[in-house]
């Protein structure tokens, strides 16, 4: 129809009846003729793109939508291109800070979230698993440790006697037998591999963590001679993993009053992580467990399977595993191969 509208789209004028009701590409914005792709975004928002831009136009790379190039940031470089309502609404990485788009690691008992390539590429923190930054790490008995973990490093025989006589009754209650308390002390990895050492070599000592070929894996140690009763714990270590430990040495105490008999290494490391995890959780002392359920030796192994029997059995399955000195049938063993 002849019109004196001055609008015009490709080139052709239209009228004001048309130029209301017609249909622009939201990309090059001129008037669609023909067929379009109508893309929804998270925030309700309608965009219709004509067929030549839904082929050539780049998308944002977490909603797929095309965008003219002004509209579009760039990302981990020009790796990746996101619109800006995606942006907003993005997880970003702990570490490198750049939104999460695809796989994003999580951990069970720690906030923060990874995008694959910092998770999968950078060093961990023993104690709490978190990715490092190269510059935000310490170190601590031949570990890596993240900055957070060596702000909370805790020193002294006092400190950790502190810690034992809090971890006491959680432990007593989840038990429903006392406690004689051993003595706690503060040493260093150097003291306790000579501990380990001596422990390993004098038939006297029953301490009940069995020598593993690279010692300072362990942070902890309980030892019985005679009369004596005695807990090393490494000293510097962060606060969960501090109370982590102790409570896993203090398990091996109680255990070693009550159920002596329990000699399997699978058992014995089973339990006393079990009774660490309970403890943790209870106290919310728990960037510590992700490391615990994640070991493949006898340790991570027996405390899933502890696990699996208090969930099928009931608590008073445990301590029957520890009486028997075997799991139920259909239980075990499952140790690393």
């Amino acid at each position: 129809m002849p019109t004196k509208n001055r609008a015009v789209s490709n080139g052709d004028h239209l009228c004001d009846t048309c130029s209301r009701v017609a249909v622009g590409c939201f990309v090059c914005r001129e008037l669609i003729r023909g067929g379009y792709t109508e893309y929804r975004l998270e925030n309700g928002a309608r965009h219709r793109v004509c067929g030549d831009c839904r082929k050539t136009a780049s998308k944002c790379v977490a909603c797929e939508t095309p965008f003219a190039p002004r509209e579009l940031s760039k990302v981990r470089g020009e790796e990746e291109l996101w619109c800006r309502h995606c942006l907003a609404g993005a997880t970003h990485c702990e570490l490198c800070l750049d939104p999460v788009h695809g796989t994003a690691y999580r951990l069970q008992f720690t906030d923060g979230v990874w995008c694959s390539q910092c998770f999968e590429s950078t060093e961990k923190c023993y104690y709490c698993q978190r990715p490092m930054r190269e510059r935000a790490r310490a170190a601590h008995a031949g570990y890596g440790m993240c900055r957070n973990c060596a702000e909370r490093a805790l020193f002294g025989s006092e400190t950790f006697v502190v810690i034992s006589r809090q971890i006491r009754p959680f432990l007593e209650n989840l038990l429903s037998r006392p406690l004689e308390m051993p003595s706690v002390e503060a040493v260093t990895l150097g003291q306790l591999k000579q501990a380990m050492a001596l422990a390993s070599e004098d038939e006297s000592h029953g301490f009940l963590s069995p020598i593993v070929p690279e010692v300072a894996h362990e942070l902890g140690l309980f030892i019985a001679s005679g009369s004596s009763r005695r807990v090393l714990i490494l000293d510097g270590l962060p606060t969960d993993s501090a109370w982590e430990t102790i409570a896993h040495e203090l398990a091996h105490a109680w255990q070693f009053q009550h159920y002596p008999q329990a000699t399997d290494p699978l058992i014995v490391e089973g339990f006393a992580q079990w009774v660490a995890a309970e403890i943790c959780r209870q106290t919310d002392k728990r960037s510590g467990l992700e490391r615990l359920y994640r070991r493949g030796d006898d340790y991570g192994f027996g405390l899933r399977l502890i696990d699996r029997v208090e969930a099928e059995l009931g608590r008073g399955a445990v301590l029957k595993v520890l009486n028997d000195n075997a799991f139920p049938p259909g239980f075990g063993p499952a140790r690393a191969p």
